[in-house]
């Protein structure tokens, strides 16, 4: 049986992209053994349970700067995301 991958805590978001950039085969081996054994589920939600959802009101001024800080600070490297 295959050895299972053990996913390390990160410092920094940099180290994490690298670890799942070089990882990629490893990644997919897991998720295709998951699907044939039927244990792919529908992320944390599906492991920890139904979460509440909240919603709060902002003025969309600060919606707007929001997501422009986003924008520019947020590269979209990864196409995997670990639970936190």
């Amino acid at each position: 049986m295959a050895k299972e991958l053990k996913i390390p805590q990160f410092d920094k978001e940099a180290d994490e992209a690298r670890w799942w950039e070089s990882h990629q085969p490893e990644v997919a081996a897991e998720f295709e053994r998951a699907a044939a054994q039927g244990r792919l589920g529908h992320g944390t939600v599906a492991r920890q349970g139904a979460t509440p959802t909240t919603t709060i009101r902002l003025d969309p001024a600060d919606i707007a700067r929001a997501k422009a800080q986003a924008k520019r600070r947020v590269p979209q490297v990864s196409r995997f995301s670990r639970p936190g």
